[in-house]
């Protein structure tokens, strides 16, 4: 048979558990509310240092990125390209309006099959 384990008195004893009156846990509060601790006075005081710089870094920032978008929409060469762009692209959907139609014919839908074979195979 197996001797049994040893007897130890180390173990570690914890406290009861507290029971507070309601005018403790009330006068507890009061001081907590009353003078913040000194952790909580940090977060204040960089909260304070950090907030009104970090707002003017996003302002600037924010007019800086309105200030370049709006001289790149505005310069000649930019929409000399755009204008030359945007009547490419008039061009191609007339030429398809044209080529489809409006389908109400067997015709129609036949030649604009034939458009988007060609239109396909050109870009292959």
């Amino acid at each position: 048979m197996a001797s049994p384990r040893p007897f130890s008195t180390a173990a570690r004893v914890h406290p009861a558990i507290p029971v507070f009156h309601p005018q403790i846990v009330a006068k507890m509060q009061s001081s907590i509310a009353s003078s913040p601790s000194s952790a909580a006075r940090r977060v204040k005081m960089l909260s304070r240092r950090v907030a009104l710089p970090a707002t003017g870094v996003l302002a600037l920032g924010m007019a800086v990125s309105a200030y370049v978008d709006k001289r790149q929409y505005s310069s000649p060469a930019t929409s000399n390209a755009r204008s030359a762009a945007e009547q490419q692209q008039k061009q191609r959907n007339d030429a398809l309006t044209a080529a489809y139609g409006d389908r109400s014919s067997l015709e129609d839908i036949q030649k604009a099959m034939e458009m988007y074979e060609a239109e396909s195979n050109e870009q292959r």
